[in-house]
């Protein structure tokens, strides 16, 4: 304030602690103009704290929404190789991982129709990337295996089921699966940039 200006101390009502009961103190200033200022404040002990001030104090809310639609992923190798095959029983190993919402279910198919397959692995010709005109076949058909199910011509086309529970976090579950072909003296060697070759179908469902 100015120096010509004085506060006159009107009136204080004192703060009386009774039990739990907090009275407030209320002060009144005034100026030499006559005008007046009123506020009042809460005293306990040597604190005192002012109430919120409506011209500088204000609230807002937002609420936020969001969804999730049920999902599932899985990723498999694009290519299996089991390089050269030899009489007898052959295998070889990849994985298969899942990232689902729910529970699910993971199918595998051989719905090669021209030539129709039927799990049989078939004659490829590598560099024009399609089967052979009139390809010969192996003998037997391709077993893929999970520690679930086994899966080739005439079975279920289940490989493994999962729930959502039973995943890794952010990592999905993980399964090892075996694909094993049997190769017979009946099974013919192929001319140079030819192989035996098999095109599967993976296909994964969710309950909801």
């Amino acid at each position: 304030m100015h120096r010509n200006m004085w506060l006159r101390l009107i009136g204080i009502l004192t703060v009386a602690l009774l039990g739990s009961v907090i009275r407030p103190t209320l002060l009144s200033f005034a100026q030499t103009n006559g005008q007046e200022l009123f506020f009042p404040q809460i005293t306990v002990g040597d604190a005192q704290v002012s109430p919120p001030d409506p011209n500088t104090d204000a609230t807002a809310i937002t609420e936020v929404d969001a969804s999730v639609d049920p999902y599932i992923f899985i990723t498999t190798q694009q290519q299996v190789v089991f390089n050269t095959l030899h009489l007898g029983l052959n295998t070889t190993k990849s994985t298969l991982n899942v990232k689902s919402s729910n529970d699910y279910v993971v199918n595998v198919f051989d719905q090669q129709i021209s030539p129709v397959t039927r799990w049989r692995m078939t004659q490829w010709q590598l560099a024009q990337g399609k089967f052979h005109p009139a390809p010969l076949q192996l003998s037997e058909p391709l077993h893929l295996t999970s520690d679930q199910h086994e899966v080739t011509a005439g079975t279920a086309p289940t490989v493994v089921t999962g729930h959502a529970s039973n995943q890794n976090s952010d990592n999905g579950q993980s399964f090892v699966t075996t694909y094993s072909q049997l190769l017979s003296d009946q099974d013919m060697p192929l001319p140079a940039g030819h192989s035996y070759h098999l095109i599967l179908t993976w296909r994964a469902f969710i309950s909801i």
